[in-house]
């Protein structure tokens, strides 16, 4: 799993490459697309470097779940 965060952080990096050479350049579309993929590549790095320790073994999701008033209100 320690090799996803690298691939996530090299395309972070790519993006943010492409996102100041489209600013410099006006690409109003391009700036778009890289600055997407900019929050994408943050986002995903963030969850592979979380996903072992993002809930213990232990816990079922039954567990986790709120009560059924609460879930209803919520919805």
């Amino acid at each position: 799993m320690m090799t996803h965060i690298f691939v996530y952080m090299l395309l972070g990096l790519i993006a943010f490459y492409g996102l100041i050479k489209s600013l410099k350049s006006r690409q109003e579309i391009a700036l778009f697309i890289w600055s997407g993929l900019l929050f994408l590549g943050g986002y995903l790095g963030l969850i592979a470097s979380l996903y072992p320790y993002l809930l213990p073994p232990s816990v079922t999701f039954q567990e986790v779940a709120g009560e059924y008033g609460t879930l209803r209100f919520t919805l």
